[in-house]
């Protein structure tokens, strides 16, 4: 039993050299690739690989034997059978791969040598065209060019019919490297690369060298096109300066243009002279057409010089003479221009007169040199002579001048004519308004003064209209070029005249003013015109004024102004708080009545000059009494702001506002206390002065006492304007008693018989419920002028107004 184990191993050992052997065949058929465009080397790995096969062929009975032993001993053994098939499968795998590379390179063979020979076979083609091409110049000559041009455009079209067999080659080489991609491919790469760069080399060399041998040509067709242009051309300047030579009297301005253009085809001639002359070297003496068209050109070109400098000297010779007869023409023109210059007007019309007659002979003159100095400068325009347009700017120059002196003398003669009518009917309405005034010598009579004003008023008018007319006769004079000293003694006499009766008409204003009757404003005359346009100011039999609108033809007792100040104000219902509403109002009020302006004390005063004091003012004042305070109140800020009032608008809409507080019936009068009240309330100054003031008329005087009656009449009176205004709930009513009790009890705790001015001060301090809006109006109108020294957050003005 020993010995079969031992053949059993021997076997096992045998077979594991045999699959060894195998693995080493396979590693040593595929050490490497081969390079594919290379014919020989394919051949001697195809060698190797049938070598190999024949090794493998020879081990092959050593294999059998192995398998053949194996299977006697242990016919059974799975483990005999696995090794079998093993070795088998090792066999069979490696008899594949060397076989399939042997198949592989048998074809790779034959597609090498096809590669090879299409490769020369193009390379050939490329070649001969390459050294058909390398070398070639660009001819000279048409012929040449022509031949050179058919040769190009041969190769061109074998290039095109060419042109598929490298691109079959080219896909030869891509698919050889696709289909062995695992050997040596780049040399086919370089190869397909190659010949490519090659044929399209080849194919740009061809391209440009048949645009350059056509550029070659189109420069000989364009040097024909020119020699032919230059000839027809050169012909039309022949016939030009042939017909300028035989003109009598040739222009040099058509000379230098005919110069002008020989000149810019100089260049042209040199150009084609010079190419005429390489073409004729170039082709020899086979091209006689070309050899006599060069000819030609320069001896034609040299005829045309000679003939351009024949004419020239004719202009020359003639142009001194023309040049000789300008140059006097030119001292003549500026003799008499310095004439023209030196001319002044006269300062008399019979002056001026003679000088149009001797200006007329000049411009005659003129006129019969005219037709030689124009035909002179045409000439010399003609000819292109220099100074003909200095010459024919001292022409114009003296048109001009003649023009313009003729002109101004025109002008001269008609402003001393018109100076002269003027200063005659100025002399005359002067007289006519002297003899009117004859009769201002007598003192004014008191009867006619009516009559003697109008006539001043007339007389007025007529010296402010002779005032323009003096004022303008004097313009006239003074834009005169010039005056005679007759007619300017004579205005100068005039202005004297009118002064005196413009002082004589302001004295004889003064003397009518000293009888004229100053109006009584209780009248109340001047203030119908405080009403707008449509309306008209009526007094009643009372003196109580009303209005009437001629558009609706109705009556009012307000004025039109008054009506629109209280539709404002009742905008300001709006406000939450009662004592700002009535202070808004109140403040909308005093300003509307310009009371704003008008201090305590000046009020004061004025209500004592007018003799409104303590003891009358139990009394009542009418209206008419009512109307000359508030004018004299006006009057005197009129002085102080004039822009600000208008008098009697101001008058009547005071008067409204202490008519509609204190006599809302229109009975035309009202207690002295009420009226000075009403004005007071809107006075400007400082708080405690108008409570002292407010004492004082209450008390009758500063150092009386103010007792239960007095200050009773004194609230009413103050209590009326919030009820006028529509505010008198918010601040107790028209019931006065509480705020006399407790103005009373001030410091006590019962109430006193009377009080002085310094208790009175301290209850209104202490701001009562009835007259709490009386502060809040002066702090309102403070606030209005307040600055505040911080800046706004907002818009960062600094201060805050």
């Amino acid at each position: 039993q020993r010995e079969p184990e031992a053949v059993l191993a021997s076997l096992a050992v045998k077979s594991g050299q045999v699959i060894n052997w195998l693995g080493g065949l396979v590693m040593e058929g595929e050490r490497g690739g081969v390079r594919v465009e290379d014919t020989e080397a394919v051949g001697r790995e195809l060698d190797r690989y049938r070598a190999l096969l024949q090794q493998l062929e020879g081990r092959k009975f050593q294999m059998e034997e192995i398998v053949a032993t194996a299977t006697d001993l242990h016919p059974g053994s799975e483990e005999v059978v696995n090794q079998i098939n093993i070795l088998k499968a090792e066999w069979k795998e490696t008899q594949q791969k060397l076989l399939g590379r042997k198949t592989e390179l048998t074809a790779m063979l034959e597609h090498s040598d096809n590669l090879d020979s299409k490769g020369r076979e193009v390379s050939d083609w490329l070649g001969k065209l390459e050294r058909q091409l390398a070398g070639a110049t660009v001819g000279r000559t048409r012929d040449i060019l022509l031949a050179q041009i058919r040769e190009v455009n041969q190769v061109m079209r074998e290039l095109q019919k060419y042109s598929h067999h490298v691109t079959l080659f080219t896909q030869m080489c891509h698919r050889l490297v696709s289909i062995y991609s695992k050997d040596l491919t780049d040399g086919i790469q370089h190869l397909a690369g190659e010949l490519s760069g090659r044929y399209s080399g080849l194919t740009s060399s061809c391209t440009a060298r048949a645009k350059s041998l056509q550029a070659a040509l189109e420069s000989l067709n364009m040097f024909d096109r020119e020699l032919a242009e230059f000839l027809a051309w050169l012909g039309e300047v022949e016939t030009s300066v042939e017909r300028l030579d035989g003109d009598g009297s040739p222009t040099l301005a058509r000379l230098r243009d005919l110069q002008g253009e020989v000149r810019d085809r100089d260049g042209q001639f040199c150009s084609l002279a010079n190419r005429g002359k390489e073409q004729i070297v170039v082709a020899g003496e086979s091209d006689i057409v070309l050899g006599s068209k060069v000819g030609e050109l320069g001896r034609r070109w040299s005829i045309l010089q000679n003939m351009i400098m024949g004419i020239q000297d004719k202009l020359d010779r003639e142009g001194e003479h023309l040049r000789e007869k300008m140059e006097n023409m030119r001292q003549w023109l500026d003799k008499k221009a310095m004439e023209m210059n030196r001319l002044k007007v006269g300062d008399s019309l019979g002056t001026i007169r003679k000088q149009k007659e001797e200006h007329i002979a000049f411009r005659e003159n003129i006129q019969m040199r005219r037709g030689e100095i124009e035909t002179t400068m045409g000439e010399g325009v003609r000819q292109n002579m220099e100074g003909v347009v200095q010459m024919e700017e001292d022409w114009l120059r003296v048109l001009a001048v003649t023009e313009s002196w003729s002109r101004e003398l025109d002008l001269a003669e008609s402003g001393a004519r018109q100076l002269d009518d003027t200063l005659t009917v100025l002399d005359r309405k002067v007289c006519k308004v002297e003899t009117e005034q004859a009769g201002w010598s007598l003192p004014p009579s008191l009867d006619t003064v009516e009559g003697e004003r109008e006539e001043l008023d007339q007389a007025v008018s007529a010296l402010h209209q002779l005032e323009e007319e003096v004022l303008q006769a004097k313009l006239v004079s003074d834009s005169a070029p010039s005056v005679s000293q007759a007619a300017h003694q004579k205005l100068v006499t005039i202005e004297r005249r009118l002064t005196e009766l413009q002082e004589a008409a302001r004295s004889r204003r003064e003397q009518l003013a000293g009888l004229e009757m100053v109006p009584d404003p209780a009248s109340q005359q001047f203030l119908a015109s405080s009403v707008p346009a449509g309306w008209e100011r009526c007094l009643t039999q009372d003196c109580v004024p009303y209005f009437s609108c001629h558009d609706s033809e109705t009556t009012q007792w307000d004025h039109p102004e008054f009506v629109q100040l209280i539709e404002t104000i009742a905008a300001m219902n709006t406000v939450k708080f009662s004592a700002y509403r009535l202070a808004l109002k109140l403040r909308k009020i005093q300003q509307k009545l310009c009371l704003d302006l008008l201090d305590i004390a000046s009020a004061v005063v004025c209500f004592d000059s007018h003799g409104l004091t303590a003891e009358k003012h139990d009394l009542t004042i009418c209206v008419p009494e009512m109307v000359t305070i508030l004018t004299s109140i006006y009057e005197t800020l009129y002085q102080c702001e004039p822009e600000d009032i208008t008098v009697s608008v101001c008058v009547d809409l005071a008067l409204n506002w202490i008519l509609n507080v204190f006599d809302s019936q229109r009975q035309g009068f009202t207690r002295v206390l009420s009226f000075k009240l009403g004005l007071v309330l809107l006075c400007r100054g400082p708080l405690l002065e108008k409570y002292s003031v407010m004492f004082q008329l209450a008390a009758g005087g500063e150092s009386a006492n103010l007792d239960q009656r007095r200050l009773g009449l004194l609230l009413y009176d103050l209590v009326m304007v919030p009820r006028y205004l529509g505010e008198v709930a918010q601040f107790g009513g028209s019931n006065i008693e509480p705020s006399v009790r407790s103005c009373m009890s001030v410091g006590v705790k019962e109430p006193r018989a009377s009080l002085d001015c310094d208790m009175f001060v301290k209850w209104l301090q202490d701001e009562p419920q009835s007259l709490v809006w009386l502060p809040v109006l002066h702090r309102l109108a403070s606030a209005e002028t307040a600055t505040h020294d911080v800046k706004c957050r907002i818009c960062r003005v600094d201060p805050i107004v």
